[in-house]
């Protein structure tokens, strides 16, 4: 019965994962001289999911759960094949055209169904700008740009 009960798999995968990122904040320092390390978030985090992993797979065991109950339907499940395929085309895009076309259209394609299309162009556009304006002015942050530097 348990070999059928995909609450128990997800909880067994979310353990796992929370195991390895936690193995992985073992070779930060927990503590520096100034104060919390670059390791103690990430060990703390992997923790706190790693025994809720567990929380939830014990009630997993309880409660039956099957596969049909957490699968999207099917309208739901291309809604967010869409959008996947919208995000590796970003990434694939990004070092070619630079981030603001590159987020530009990706924003544009997920806010095309939802509003007209000048209002998500513009939503797009000015929200691109302000991130570009953001990370790559006021933080430094070295972003992916095309020849004319943005």
């Amino acid at each position: 019965m348990v070999k059928k009960n995909a609450g128990v798999w997800v909880g067994l995968i979310i353990f796992v994962f929370s195991l390895t990122y936690f193995i992985t904040s073992l070779q930060y320092d927990y503590i520096t001289g100034f104060g919390p390390g670059p390791g103690m978030l990430p060990r703390w985090l992997s923790a706190l999911m790693a025994v809720l992993a567990v929380l939830y797979t014990v009630q997993a065991v309880r409660h039956h759960i099957s596969l049909r109950t957490i699968l999207p339907a099917k309208r739901a499940a291309i809604e967010c094949a869409v959008i996947i395929s919208y995000l590796l085309l970003f990434i694939f895009v990004v070092e070619y055209v630079g981030f603001s076309i590159a987020s530009t259209a990706m924003l544009f394609l997920l806010l095309r169904g939802e509003f007209r299309w000048f209002v998500a162009l513009g939503i797009a556009g000015g929200s691109s700008a302000f991130l570009f304006w953001l990370f790559h002015g006021i933080l430094k942050v070295s972003l992916p740009v095309n020849t004319f530097g943005w």
